[in-house]
């Protein structure tokens, strides 16, 4: 089925032409993409090679990279909507959909081309270029918080699927993700002040200033809300900061600080069988102990070099963060006296250096793109896990202390034989040393006794490495005028957590093998964009969310097969219509089983307007197919609808968003395991859910100098 869809898309594309894309592959993640020169503009009559004064002409359509799912999402595409929370700006990645459980301050469960990225192993993330994925994280590898990043400091995000690209190593498996912030404002100040249904307020200050020749952008924010769950109460401020300082006209210094402070109250996720039979409401819950704590800070330091063809970039950041959980999924199941509830600290760290070197040679009309590369980055964590009942410690199961360091080195060559063909080779080695000692709980079957014994305290002590070779292809076709093709294979890794190496003596990193047909339109001068891909990834450790410890264990091998398809239409200037489809099929090798809490379907539409006269309209659906889950359980597809009203005129705007305007009943985070709701009560086993977000309303005021 999937190769008769892209057949047809491709046979489609081919009955079109037009003009070439000839946007640059190798500019896709460390440069500014959001103004480009059209060239072919200027007067033919510019025969002495006179200095021609034009405006620049601002492209809001996706540019064509080294893959169809290689995109960039700016203007049109977010700048008319609510951005409040880091959750707004996901939602703009086409085929990503995410959930949130544990209260409003834990890192989202992500979901991306058929992958359980769980809290972000197997998405690399990051705010201009600085890793922000957490390795052995006690809540789950690759932890991706993103709740630090102020929405409204972003220009635009990066997105690419697949693990096509040698500049990324760890976690860049269902993709790599760049939060690109602003380095120019078109206003000195704005302030902006919004309040919502379920007592949501919000506060957000702007300051922008040009000073001899530099440019400084702060940002601060607070909000709090007391939820729509009981308890759901979150209390957040962050602060942001980008000084751009230019060394010469070649050349940048950028340097960048985010951070945040914010605690949460959190529901739990709950049995739906209890909430169908009326005993509980899904917006109540069962422990209102469960809490999340989160201090983050991000410095990071970045230079920059462009000339004709040398291009050059250099980077240092150090990362301090700690994270605290008190989470209950099972409530009395395994301990029917005490309960549950599971605390988890992870207190670290971390600092790297990376950068890369690319040379632009020609020979005859054969064009080469050399870039070499390397990342550093040492990680100093502290983890703590403890089994306690409101809060409070009665056993610890296991502490931590140790350092891991990474290094990966990469080498990219990309080939331009001639306009309309260009190939990409890459490969790129990733090392990971291991430093530890802590003491773990070790549960153990005594034979005489026929009983589970727990022997406390065992001393561990550490000292491994694990490593991965990842090799990377693709080949660009543009046969015929406004057609790309894309042809793309390469490998990409997870590393396996601190805590699960130290017990094991393979120093091979698991890896994912993708490949990927994909093929990008441009018509009618940007009009409508479009691009298909079929694609296939096979992984060889798949890791799956487990009730009892909070977190992700192996489960064996996967496989996943997939369609994308995306659409912009702008048949004027201010109106935009976009939708996006995304069917994936994800199964384990062994035995066929669905990966669980995946959805094969997943269907975004979009119309938008931003009138001349001022107003601004959007109006957005969701479709959210089945999930399959354990146990056989299946839970309900989905469409939710959000809507967005305004008006700005002169230094003032106001805007009304409403989240999900007809209240649609939905569920959001859905497992499906036993529990045992009750002290000394029954077992509740099938599904157990958190609820989607019910009509939310918010109006906002701002001001703009």
């Amino acid at each position: 089925m999937i190769s008769k869809i892209s057949l047809i898309l491709m046979l489609f594309f081919f009955l079109y032409n037009g003009h070439y894309l000839n946007a640059d592959p190798t500019e896709a993640l460390f440069t500014d993409e959001s103004t480009i020169f059209d060239e072919s503009s200027e007067s033919s009559d510019n025969k002495e090679g006179k200095e021609i004064s034009l405006p620049p002409i601002i492209v809001v359509s996706e540019h064509t990279m080294s893959t169809a799912s290689d995109n960039t999402v700016r203007n049109r595409d977010f700048m008319n909507y609510p951005r409040r929370t880091a959750s707004d700006l996901m939602r703009f990645i086409p085929g990503l959909y995410i959930t949130q459980h544990t209260g409003g301050a834990k890192a989202h469960q992500i979901f991306l081309r058929g992958f359980d990225a769980e809290h972000g192993q197997d998405i690399a993330g990051f705010l201009d270029g600085i890793p922000i994925n957490e390795s052995s994280h006690v809540h789950g590898q690759g932890y991706l918080d993103l709740h630090f990043i102020i929405p409204e400091c972003i220009e635009k995000i990066w997105v690419m699927k697949g693990p096509y690209d040698p500049r990324f190593g760890n976690f860049a498996t269902a993709g790599v993700i760049n939060f690109i912030p602003y380095k120019k404002r078109d206003f000195n100040y704005s302030a902006d002040a919004s309040s919502g249904n379920k007592k949501t307020v919000q506060g957000i200050a702007h300051l922008f200033k040009e000073w001899y020749g530099m440019n400084s952008y702060v940002v601060i924010e607070g909000d709090q809300t007391e939820g729509y769950t009981d308890p759901g109460k979150l209390q957040a401020g962050r602060g942001f900061v980008n000084q751009c300082i230019p060394i010469s006209d070649k050349s940048e210094l950028r340097i960048l600080y985010a951070g945040y402070e914010t605690s949460s109250e959190a529901a739990d996720i709950l049995p739906k069988k209890y909430i169908d039979a009326g005993l509980i409401s899904r917006f109540d819950s069962l422990d209102d102990s469960n809490r999340v704590d989160v201090s983050r800070h991000i410095l990071g330091l970045t230079y920059e070099l462009s000339r004709r063809d040398i291009k050059a970039r250099a980077q240092a950041y150090f990362n301090y963060k700690k994270t605290k959980i008190f989470s209950n999924y099972t409530f009395y199941y395994l301990n029917p006296e005490m309960g549950d509830q599971l605390e988890q600290n992870d207190s670290r760290h971390y600092a790297g250096l990376q950068g890369y070197l690319r040379k632009t040679n020609k020979v005859g009309n054969i064009k080469f793109n050399t870039e070499g590369g390397m990342s550093l980055r040492s990680d100093f964590i502290d983890q703590t896990q403890a089994n306690t009942a409101d809060r409070q410690r009665f056993n610890v199961i296991n502490t931590y202390d140790f350092t891991e360091t990474a290094l990966g080195v990469y080498l990219d060559e990309r080939i331009t034989l001639a306009q309309w063909i260009k190939f990409i080779i890459g490969i790129r080695y990733d090392i990971i040393w291991l430093n530890g000692d802590g003491e773990q709980d070790i549960h153990e079957f005594d034979i005489y006794t026929n009983t589970v014994q727990t022997n406390h305290n065992n001393p561990v002590s550490f000292r491994t490495y694990s490593y991965a070779v990842s090799p990377k292809a693709s080949a660009i076709f543009s046969p015929i005028r406004q057609v790309d093709i894309f042809l793309n294979y390469g490998q990409g890794l997870v590393s396996k957590e601190a805590r699960h190496l130290a017990w094991e003596e393979d120093h091979t990193i698991p890896i994912v093998v993708g490949g990927e047909m994909g093929s990008r339109l441009r018509l009618w001068n940007g009009i409508v964009n479009c691009a298909a891909s079929v694609w296939i990834a096979e992984k060889e450790s798949e890791s799956v969310f487990d009730s009892e410890f909070g977190t992700n264990i192996p489960k064996g091998e996967s496989r996943r097969t997939g369609v994308d398809f995306e659409n912009r239409i702008s048949p004027w200037h201010w109106i935009y219509i976009g939708t996006d489809i995304n069917y994936v099929r994800a199964r384990f090798v062994q035995n066929n089983d669905p990966i669980p809490n995946m959805c094969e379907l997943l269907i975004t539409n979009v119309i938008s307007i931003i009138h001349p006269c001022g107003f601004k309209g959007a109006l957005r659906g969701r479709y959210l197919g089945k999930r399959e889950h354990d146990l056989n359980y299946t839970s309900k597809s989905n469409y939710v609808t959000d809507l967005l009203t305004g008006y700005e005129i002169g230094h003032l705007s106001i805007t009304l968003s409403i989240e999900n305007i007809f209240n649609t009943k939905w569920y959001d985070s859905v497992f499906a395991y036993a529990s045992r709701p009750f002290k000394n009560g029954a077992e509740a086993e099938g599904l157990h859910v958190t609820p989607g977000a019910p009509r939310m309303w918010q109006f906002r005021i701002g001001l703009k100098f």
